[in-house]
């Protein structure tokens, strides 16, 4: 049995978020379904973490167990793209220990949200960033993101 980490992106505007759900695709069952379509076999990916409806990532973490898998893992990215969405593109596979799972194992989480400063709409931004029509006030946004500077748990 192979346990075998990704990494992957995706644009998750047309998901109902990471975790497989009733009311609508998600990016869970877009990769068991491409993991079953390659390699034969009906595997479950367990992902980092949930994450909303809509909500993209640049570089999330999966794994999956596989008796099957015989791809070379620096290959596997090219052939898992293949059975993929456009808008979900894994860029690494590495084997990882067996007790691995990247749910629980995950050290490290990093968010990113984007303004864009701007009383015009651009096509090009619309998903990725928020569009605030006024000026920005820089000292007092810096001022503020200073709270979030260092380690924290937010775990309640």
């Amino acid at each position: 049995m192979k346990n075998i980490a990704l990494v992957l992106s995706y644009d998750g505007t047309n998901y109902n978020g990471w975790q497989i759900q009733k009311n609508g695709p998600s990016i869970q069952e877009s990769m068991e379904t491409a993991l079953f379509r390659l390699l034969g076999e009906k595997v479950h990916v367990s992902g980092v973490g949930r994450t909303d409806s809509g909500v993209h990532a640049k570089r999330y973490v999966a794994s999956f167990k596989s008796e099957r898998c015989t791809i070379p893992t620096d290959r596997l990215p090219f052939a898992l793209n293949s059975f993929l969405p456009p808008d979900i593109a894994v860029s690494g596979a590495v084997e990882v220990p067996e007790d691995f799972d990247a749910r629980f194992d995950c050290t490290r989480k990093e968010y990113a949200y984007y303004i864009f400063p701007s009383t015009l709409r651009d096509p090009f931004h619309a998903r990725y960033a928020y569009r605030y029509n006024y000026p920005l006030d820089a000292e007092r946004m810096h001022e503020g993101a200073q709270r979030f500077v260092g380690t924290h748990d937010f775990v309640v």
